[in-house]
């Protein structure tokens, strides 16, 4: 019998599987002709289902690759076009008047008024494109966009080379891939974040504007508004700032010298840095001879001359009114957000907010300003005669939620823009105004204390001070007053009781309670100094009476007593609502009256207004002076223990105002005439309150009206001494059972 091997399988006509086998014995030439046929005929049809099958596999991958790109396309469109607004707010022609940052308030009934508009803060004079040279103009383009007269906004062979540079250096340098265009609306919008998104948006403005203007539009608008160092904009102004000459008289070299800056002002300034704008000069020459811009010779002549500079400026006009002081704070205040929530320089985020046409909705009340301002210009403010060395003083007044409605940051009529404002950025002692956040407010809201707790008024023994055990503190009149309860603590501003309840309190949660969630940033945690010593407000004296390593600021301080008038919440003072970009988008917003944070209780902040009142109204307030007429009052006065600093932070139902007053080189104001802190603040807050209604506090309905037992504290039975307490309804002392 032959020996038979299955070699394969193939599906025959029917459908159906058949073996074959080679019999390499038995069968003869014939018989192998005929499988050999037949093998072959079944392999073709096999090739070509196969072929198909392929075929399939590759369309259907096609169609995939389609959907799928569609489907990515489509997405991809619909997200930059949530982000991307191709106008951005942009009309060149009005870059000739600048864009103006306008500063608005509002009425009572919610209609904008303009308080004022910023003067640019950079040296710009604007020149018709018909006044710049070709030459100049030549320079500028050749160097950052030789095919500026050839793309459409977006140079797509440069952003790609740039796009692949970042992963290969093939450059030898970082490459830019911004056009004219794209650096133009960079420039007017100041979004020079490096994301995706912001690009994307960059190309897609450029395309739209090249569509909306001609291109000696773009150019003149850019050569107008490029940046070209020493605060100076645009290469009419830098002509005449470097070379003290009209733009028109510019030579081949002194435009290649201008046009070397535009990557780096600074690093490339033809003054400071000469040798570094003449090795710039030189690209930018070879740059011009090779795009026929200049001729040879031109170009020979140009490389061997040199570069003369002449800063020669003529005076300016000194003659001017100057902007408030709560002008001054606004603009210090934006520059500050714009650099820590977009992450800008100082000098960008001020060159934006001068000129980037910004809408500012300020929180100013301008009669309160004006009046706040003119109480500051009067010597009878102060005092009864006119001082021979009169210190200095400081106010601000905010509503309830921080908004900052007037501010003066000195006696005396104002010397400059944004000099000294020392309500916003002195820092100086707040001695005993500081004890109802730091020490009072926390022990209310923790319950070791109530309106009426009974206290002992006596110093801490055997206190190491000075390298020497003592009775410590004392009180400001040197005495002590036995037992009393906490308002008459309060009331008389004692020492003694603050000390005591801080140790119960703890010296870290009261500062922490002052620095982080009333907003203190002047406070020192731990600082070592040169010889190897430690700085540190987290102490008893620096917490408990005020005597601070460095200070606080008053407008931060005034800023905390808020939480007396409102219910408890705090909110950072600010000076503005709402900043506009230049194309209606909102860059910056506090919007205080929603945003505030509960950080005591309703009932907290109720019974410390209750006390407080008594600073003002009681029979040994210290505070009696600020007594307003109409109008209940709140507050505390401070005093530094060298008596270089004197203030007064109060409240009524429509402010929250504090006033300091002392000199700028610390020396006691004690016994110089003047009036005391509480009548000074009166003299400027009765005025403030004219015309107004008279309401009261809200008070929460959680806060009980007792009567107390003037000898243990406790809630007075019928044989009791009484006196009128406020308590929180979950924390009320028990009754008293007798004496």
């Amino acid at each position: 019998m032959s020996k038979q091997e299955p070699i394969d399988i193939y599906s025959n006509d029917d459908g159906k599987f058949e073996d074959v086998y080679s019999d390499i014995y038995s069968n003869g030439p014939s018989n192998s002709r005929k499988h050999s046929k037949k093998k072959k005929g079944r392999a073709g049809r096999y090739i070509k289902r196969s072929l198909a099958l392929i075929g399939k596999l590759i369309v259907s991958v096609f169609l995939v690759m389609v959907i799928t790109g569609s489907i990515v396309a489509t997405a991809l469109t619909v997200y930059v076009m949530k982000f991307v607004d191709p106008d951005a707010g942009i009309d060149l022609h009005k870059l000739e008047q600048g864009y103006q940052t306008t500063i608005y308030t509002l009425d009572a009934s919610g209609n904008e008024k303009i308080l004022t508009t910023l003067e640019q803060s950079v040296n710009t004079e604007w020149a018709d494109l018909a006044k710049i040279p070709q030459h100049v103009q030549d320079a500028f383009v050749y160097t950052e966009d030789e095919r500026f007269w050839e793309h459409e906004g977006v140079d797509w062979k440069r952003t790609f080379g740039a796009f692949v540079n970042m992963f290969i250096n093939i450059y030898g340098f970082q490459q830019g891939g911004s056009t004219i265009t794209q650096q133009l609306i960079k420039n007017l919008t100041g979004d020079d974040e490096v994301r995706i998104e912001r690009k994307v948006q960059e190309i897609f403005r450029a395309i739209n504007l090249e569509r909306r203007y001609t291109k000696d539009e773009i150019l003149e608008a850019y050569l107008n508004i490029v940046h070209l160092g020493r605060n100076t904009n645009g290469v009419q102004a830098a002509s005449k700032l470097y070379f003290n000459k009209d733009v028109s008289q510019l030579t081949v070299v002194e435009a290649a010298a201008l046009a070397a800056m535009t990557r780096n002002p600074v690093g490339y300034d033809p003054i400071n840095k000469a040798e570094e704008n003449a090795g710039r000069r030189e690209y930018v020459l070879k740059q011009m001879y090779e795009h026929g811009a200049i001729t040879e010779l031109e170009y020979q002549e140009a490389l061997n001359t040199e570069l003369v500079t002449d800063l020669t400026q003529p005076a300016g006009n000194e003659d001017k009114e100057y902007q408030s002081y709560f002008v001054d704070h606004l603009i210090n205040q934006i520059i500050a957000d714009l650099q820590e929530q977009k992450g800008w320089s100082e000098e960008k985020a001020t060159q934006q907010l001068y000129n980037g046409g910004y809408k500012i909705y300020a929180t100013v009340d301008p009669e309160l300003q004006t009046l706040l301002e003119d109480k500051f210009k009067e010597s009878s403010t102060f005092s009864s005669s006119v001082l021979r060395d009169p210190p200095q003083a400081a106010m601000i007044i905010m509503d309830h939620y921080g908004n900052i409605k007037a501010v003066v940051g000195g006696r005396g009529e104002k010397s400059g823009n944004r000099v000294l404002n020392r309500a916003t950025q002195s820092v100086r002692s707040p001695g005993s105004s500081i004890k109802p956040l730091s020490v009072y407010a926390p022990a209310v809201e923790n319950n070791l204390i109530t309106y009426s707790t009974m206290v002992k008024d006596e110093p801490l023994h055997d206190v190491l001070i000075g390298g020497e055990k003592r009775d410590w503190p004392n009180n400001y009149t040197k005495r002590n007053y036995g037992t009393l309860p906490i308002v008459q603590a309060l009331q008389r501003s004692l020492n003694t009781i603050p000390v005591q309840l801080l140790q119960k309190i703890g010296l870290q949660n009261s500062y922490n309670f002052l620095t982080e969630d009333l907003g203190f940033t002047t406070l020192v945690e731990s600082e070592e100094t040169e010889d190897g010593g430690t700085l540190t407000d987290i102490s008893l004296g620096n917490l408990a009476m005020g005597d601070m390593v460095y200070g606080t600021k008053l407008s931060e301080l005034t800023a905390g007593f808020q939480i007396f008038a409102n219910g408890g919440t705090y909110s950072a003072p600010t000076a503005y609502t709402q900043v506009l970009d230049a194309s209606g988008e909102v860059l910056l917003s506090t919007d205080n009256a929603n945003k505030g944070k509960q950080v005591i209780s309703e009932e907290t902040s109720g019974v410390m207004n209750k006390l407080l009142q008594q600073v003002v109204e009681g029979p040994n307030g210290t505070g009696r002076a600020a007594k307003l007429d109409g109008f209940t009052v709140i507050g505390k006065t401070g005093t530094s223990n060298t008596y270089n600093d004197q203030l007064f932070v109060g409240a009524t139902p429509y402010y929250v105002a504090g006033l300091w007053y002392g000199y700028d080189t610390p020396k006691s104001v004690e016994g110089i005439g003047m009036y005391p802190v509480g009548q000074i603040w009166k003299n400027v807050m009765q005025d403030a309150h004219k015309g107004l209604e008279s309401k009261e506090f809200t008070i929460s309905d959680q806060v009980l009206e007792l009567q107390y037992c003037t000898r243990t504290g406790l809630i007075a039975s019928s044989s009791c001494p009484k006196a009128t307490g406020y308590y929180k309804a979950s924390n009320v002392p028990d009754t008293c059972s007798g004496h």
